[in-house]
């Protein structure tokens, strides 16, 4: 039997990130950074995870991962299911190697739809910020 690290590594992040947003559905605020473990996948399942009624998750950094591009379909479906939630993201910054311009755009507009007028997005080659204006 041969059994690959990397896959083994990934498997564990996905259940990681299972096993905390279930079990900590007050949970707010989460970071991430400088976890290679976390992949496309697993954010992208932690996203799907959080888009239910029971998360509060609302703040999430994912700097210094393993995220590149292309990020997937999936993962921008999972953002956009966030988005439409009860509750949905008001912070995600993260950085993806080899990001696209048309992925860049895509999360821009992926955030500008929800919050319109409040959106901030600073997207500066690898490195993604998406906040929200505040009021004054």
């Amino acid at each position: 039997m041969n059994l690959d690290v990397a896959v083994l590594q990934h498997v564990t992040a996905l259940i990681a990130c299972t096993r905390l947003v279930l079990s900590l559905k007050n949970l707010t605020s989460l970071s991430l950074s400088q976890n290679r473990n976390v992949t496309n996948k697993s954010l992208q399942k932690l996203l799907a995870l959080t888009t239910g009624g029971a998360s509060r998750l609302e703040s999430l950094t994912a700097r210094g991962c393993s995220l590149t591009s292309p990020l997937g379909m999936e993962l921008f479906e999972s953002l956009t299911g966030k988005m439409s939630s009860k509750v949905p993201l008001v912070k995600l910054v993260f950085s993806c190697k080899g990001l696209k311009q048309d992925e860049a755009n895509r999360m821009k507009a992926i955030w500008v739809e929800k919050w319109k007028e409040k959106a901030q997005c600073k997207i500066i080659g690898m490195a993604v910020s998406l906040t929200l204006a505040e009021d004054r």
